[in-house]
């Protein structure tokens, strides 16, 4: 069968300027795992859903660096625009400071991708792929038509999956002097402030790799170590990624409908059955965790009231259990007032939550500021999967930043009064290995 016949629309009547759909048959290769030669490229799946999305290619882009606002409008006018479109894209953490060692990221950028692929986990089967094209000159419908050609012959083909060598080393920022004394510094603020509630510290640890490493191989590893998670993988070029393996949301929309996690405080997996209730115990029973859940709480319920006719929410925390980690956790749901221009609303209002920055914002953004020696990026910022119907923002934790060969790891903890040092450096560890044990695990193939 020619090319043009697979398409349900002739090129040759896609009229300018204008963002138009096209149905595709399902691939029948593997899913999310054969090389497209497009950025950017993204999997999605959030840990509740068991279906997954593949967006390759940009048909139309919005970023910026100074104006996270305007480009959410932007989203928000295309979603209008589109009854049928699927927005990716996400928003850094925000800083004051130059965002550095960030190549091919925004601070806010979002796009429609060229072709998306949908696909059931549970079932193992292809659902839909759709195509988008937007068309701003003659000479790009003869471009479009070919590049979709190789795209769909390369989505059947097989899968395309690279592991990497192992590490060669790893360097931690700050190191665990540094560490001790920022969070010392801290809680010695948390004390003498009248506002100042929680301050998120964050820690990155650099890793080296022998040569440059296959970001959805990294991904796959990811997800097999931690299942119950949202699994996102954020390629800017062949060897750039960010992706999370988050087990938090930030909020999640249908219709007016809204639902925020408030997930804070940590204890690690217990080897045995009786030592991981003991451990869950502790956790439920601890002062300093329940202060620092009750800030994100708190925060969370306020926020939603801003744009919801009613807010209610659990009545009692439950402990979230990941592989290596396990948290308190409640939810907090509402109905909203309106729907125009809902995504700005939404980042707006509820970005970021005390879970990755602090309480008050701006003294928590300040003290953050100070202490870290590094532009967090996307960790800590949010990750969008959008259509005119529904929101869905991850918060990007359990995170890492690929360069080529060179990873870095991120992760954080929040600091109350009373946060024993020892126990932060800690609670970093055991968050860390959510992503460097599976990438230590590495194996050249």
């Amino acid at each position: 069968m020619p090319l043009s016949a697979q398409f349900a629309r002739d090129f040759s009547t896609i009229p300018l300027q204008t963002l138009t759909l096209i149905n595709l048959p399902a691939p029948t290769g593997e899913f999310g795992c054969t090389a497209v030669s497009e950025s950017p490229t993204l999997y999605w799946q959030s840990k509740d859903d068991s279906v997954a999305y593949w967006a390759i290619g940009a048909a139309l882009t919005v970023q910026s660096n100074t104006d996270v606002l305007g480009v959410m409008d932007t989203v928000d006018q295309w979603l209008v625009q589109h009854p049928a479109v699927r927005v990716f894209g996400g928003c850094m953490f925000p800083t004051q400071r130059p965002v550095e060692n960030w190549p091919g990221f925004y601070k806010a950028q979002y796009w429609v991708p060229r072709l998306v692929w949908t696909y059931n986990t549970q079932a193992q089967k292809s659902v839909a792929l759709q195509a988008w094209v937007w068309l701003e000159s003659e000479a790009q419908r003869g471009e479009q038509l070919a590049w979709f050609g190789q795209a769909v012959s390369a989505l059947s083909g097989p899968a395309v999956v690279k592991r990497s060598v192992c590490m060669t080393g790893g360097q931690a920022c700050p190191n665990h002097a540094e560490f001790i004394h920022h969070v010392q510094a801290i809680s010695q603020q948390l004390v003498t402030s009248d506002s100042l509630e929680k301050v998120v510290l964050a820690r990155r640890f650099d890793v080296q790799f022998q040569t440059s490493i296959e970001p959805m191989a990294v991904l796959q590893c990811l997800r097999e170590s931690e299942p119950d998670a949202h699994h996102i993988c954020w390629q800017i070029a062949s060897d750039t990624a960010f992706m999370v393996v988050s087990p938090e949301r930030l909020v999640y929309r249908k219709g007016a409908s809204v639902i925020m996690d408030a997930i804070a405080g940590t204890r690690p997996r217990g080897d045995t059955p009786e030592r991981d209730e003991q451990l869950a115990n502790a956790l439920i029973h601890d002062a300093k965790d329940q202060r620092e859940h009750a800030v994100v709480l708190q925060y969370n319920i306020d926020r939603l009231n801003q744009l919801c006719t009613h807010v209610e929410h659990d009545p009692e925390y439950s402990v979230l259990k990941q592989h290596y980690v396990q948290h308190l956790y409640q939810r907090i749901w509402g109905t909203l007032r309106g729907l125009t221009g809902v995504n700005r609303q939404l980042i707006e209002t509820v970005f970021p939550t005390p879970a990755v920055a602090g309480q008050p914002l701006d003294h928590a953004l300040g003290v953050i500021e100070a202490r870290e020696a590094f532009s967090r990026g996307l960790y800590g910022g949010v990750l969008g999967c959008i259509t005119p119907t529904t929101s869905d923002y991850v918060v990007g934790i359990r995170a890492l930043h690929q360069q080529g060969a060179s990873v870095s790891i991120y992760t954080g903890s929040g600091l109350v009064s009373g946060s024993n040092p020892e126990h932060e450096w800690q609670e970093h560890e055991t968050k860390m290995a959510t992503v460097l044990a599976p990438l230590a695990s590495f194996d050249a193939l």
